[in-house]
């Protein structure tokens, strides 16, 4: 019995009939993605900054007398994304005798929760949404 030696087997570059794998190629370069990281928060802000009013309550035609509850509830326009949330819920904290706010992008309501000491009216809460870049359509009170 004669061995003969196995057939060495090719390789794939050498196999016409062997598909080609292409060296992975990355969708963006990492240039890209820091160019894209700078710009998309810009691109949010300006997106959230210009969205248009709807009919509200303008501050002129809000009374100055403060609240007498702790808590009140704002219906806002234009809430669209968490920097929004974020933008209003500072803004509304810096009103003196505001102590927390709870903004809810899906309704479009925002909580304020009042310490009870400090005069807190409907005109000066107006101000502070209108300050933020948007309309505020409501205020109500439990």
């Amino acid at each position: 019995m004669h061995d003969t030696p196995a057939p060495t087997p090719t390789p794939a570059a050498a196999n016409p009939r062997i598909p080609q794998a292409t060296p992975a190629r990355r969708p963006f370069s990492p240039r890209a993605l820091r160019s894209l990281a700078l710009t998309l928060p810009v691109l949010l802000l300006v997106a959230c900054a210009s969205s248009p009013g709807g009919p509200g309550a303008s501050a002129a035609s809000l009374s100055d007398d403060p609240f007498d509850t702790r808590e009140v509830t704002l219906t806002i326009f234009g809430l669209s994304c968490p920097l929004c949330a974020t933008n209003i819920d500072a803004v509304l904290a810096e009103v003196p005798g505001v102590t927390r706010v709870s903004v809810d992008m899906s309704t479009g309501k925002a909580i304020v929760w009042l310490d009870g000491k400090t005069p807190v009216t409907p005109r000066q809460l107006a101000r502070a949404v209108d300050r933020s870049g948007f309309t505020l359509q409501s205020i109500d009170t439990p």
